[in-house]
């Protein structure tokens, strides 16, 4: 970032380690967005559930008046996450513990003698009362959904194993809704956690490459600029702020505009943009008049040696704002690694 006229650079020393907390910004933010243990497969509201047979398990309360509709759709490839699928339902009662229904599922799965009954789309489903019903799930290969009903014979609790996570399966809706078509969520879910690639290492790998262009060009040019005389600094400076401008004009400020807006009306999306520009204008004056009135150093009749002192009011204003950028870059890094 540029330094405007009358107010000199830093001198290198200081440079060095501005430059030292940029770094250390972004690799914060970087670190913190990899190291969020936050995503384990395919969970769903759920933690990790110990080693069993089944991927999935949640308990629904159930009424025994309605026809639920249990569904799987086609995946954004136009494929089904898995042809088929095995789902244990066992009755709780009033108890609403998936501990107490983990024995029947397990003799279910486990047993290769149990009885699973096969289920093709469109059928109906009684679901017992006293003992588990093991269904062992087609999905239609001619349709992009595959929609099974299910009609408890009682009202309570039902714990439901599945092989696969139903969010895998879902496109656009939920994968249980009652008979009004409303959502049926889980009271307590949980899914088997898997072992996935971090994305972390890929993620510091790319962090280097993105900050290896300006780590390269400070030895290249940093020296050239320095033997080109404090003179030529307006001339150096007006071509940066020019590219920071127009980074700011056609790029920066479009974008955060149309992602402020996301899910909101139009005055609502100009009223979130407006307040955020105007707030991170005004927090830049804010430090730059702080800083001038607590950090900025005296002056001095000597103009070689006022040319070794670092004007605050500019420098921490710059180095507030280099640090949000890089720590916010660091997220970004750190989301693409994670997707």
């Amino acid at each position: 970032r540029g330094f405007p006229p009358g107010h000199p650079p830093p001198a290198p020393g200081r440079t060095t380690m501005f430059r030292a907390v940029l770094v250390a910004a972004s690799c914060c933010g970087l670190t913190l967005l990899c190291a969020a243990e936050d995503d384990h497969g395919h969970s769903h509201d759920g933690d990790e559930h110990g080693d069993h047979p089944w991927e999935w398990s949640g308990i629904f309360e159930l009424s025994g008046d309605q026809i639920y509709t249990w569904s799987a759709a086609r995946g954004p490839g136009g494929e089904y996450a898995d042809p088929a699928m095995k789902l244990s339902v066992v009755p709780l009662g009033d108890h609403a513990h998936v501990e107490d229904g983990e024995p029947a599922a397990e003799e279910a799965f486990e047993d290769p003698t149990a009885s699973w009954r096969t289920v093709s789309t469109g059928d109906t489903v009684v679901v017992a009362s006293t003992s588990a019903t093991n269904l062992a799930l087609n999905f239609n290969p001619d349709s992009w959904v595959s929609l099974f009903m299910l009609r408890p014979t009682t009202t309570g609790y039902f714990a439901f194993f599945a092989e696969h996570n139903p969010v895998e399966f879902e496109n656009g809706f939920h994968y249980l809704k009652d008979a009004q078509g409303q959502d049926v969520e889980p009271h307590d879910a949980a899914a088997e956690a898997e072992e996935v690639d971090s994305g972390l290492g890929a993620a510091l790998g790319a962090a280097v490459v993105v900050t290896l262009p300006t780590l390269l060009m400070l030895p290249l040019i940093g020296p050239a600029v320095q033997r080109c005389g404090s003179g030529r600094f307006p001339v150096i400076n007006s071509f940066a702020s020019g590219a920071i401008f127009a980074a700011a004009a056609f790029l920066v400020l479009p974008e955060s505009m149309h992602l402020a807006g996301a899910g909101m009306d139009a005055a609502a999306a100009h009223a979130v943009w407006g307040v955020a520009v105007l707030g991170g204008w005004l927090i830049g004056v804010f430090v730059h008049h702080v800083s001038d009135a607590v950090l900025h150093a005296k002056e001095v009749a000597d103009t070689a040696e006022q040319s070794k002192k670092i004007d605050w009011a500019v420098a921490a204003a710059v180095t507030f704002g280099d640090f949000w950028h890089n720590f916010v870059d660091g997220m970004v890094i750190g989301f693409s690694a994670k997707a």
